[in-house]
């Protein structure tokens, strides 16, 4: 009964090795967009020393290539252009609204298994940022860091990722994003 065990254990990883196998040798570009929540945290002077914790929807677009280095990892250059929304509230009795946007520039380093792809995220963000307290209005621009994780399932040339992100924008405190996205590879 072991020796039947073992036989078929060898089979599955077999198997699954080689369709990770062809999984991580499609390469080539490919175009998405995004949609998602977002999460500001700040702690602003004008606020009487009240922290902002504000959520709104970020929209992206973007495009990449992906290279299929070995079985088990691939990478991927991406671009892309984030409209991360605009957060309103009320928080110590000021009228707080904040406004992001940016171009991000980012390499994905991806381990495929079966249909699915784990990832994770290192990049840039050039990000221009409006904090406006009571109708003041402040702008702030600059580059942060981008940095994340995700899972993500293909199909063919129609992929859909799930992933978490962080801007390391010195403008706030943080600056968090969770998007689902839909891509197709040429």
């Amino acid at each position: 009964m072991n020796t039947c065990i073992r036989i078929v254990a060898a089979a599955g990883l077999a198997s699954a090795l080689l369709v990770t196998s062809a999984h991580a040798a499609e390469s080539g570009f490919y175009l998405g967009g995004a949609v998602g929540q977002a999460q500001i945290s700040d702690n602003p002077p004008q606020t009487g020393g009240q922290e902002v914790n504000e959520s709104f929807t970020p929209y992206r677009a973007f495009a990449g290539y992906r290279i299929g280095v070995i079985p088990i990892l691939d990478f991927a250059g991406e671009i892309g252009y984030s409209n991360l929304g605009t957060a309103s509230g009320t928080t110590g009795g000021v009228a707080t609204q904040y406004k992001a946007q940016g171009a991000d520039a980012s390499v994905l380093v991806i381990f495929p298994v079966l249909l699915f792809d784990f990832y994770g995220r290192v990049g840039v963000m050039r990000y221009d940022l409006d904090k406006t307290f009571n109708g003041v209005t402040t702008n702030s621009s600059g580059s942060a860091g981008y940095y994340g994780a995700g899972v993500g399932v293909r199909v063919g040339p129609i992929g859909v990722r799930l992933e978490y992100d962080r801007v390391d924008n010195p403008d706030v405190n943080t600056f968090d994003v969770g998007m689902i996205s839909i891509y197709y590879q040429f």
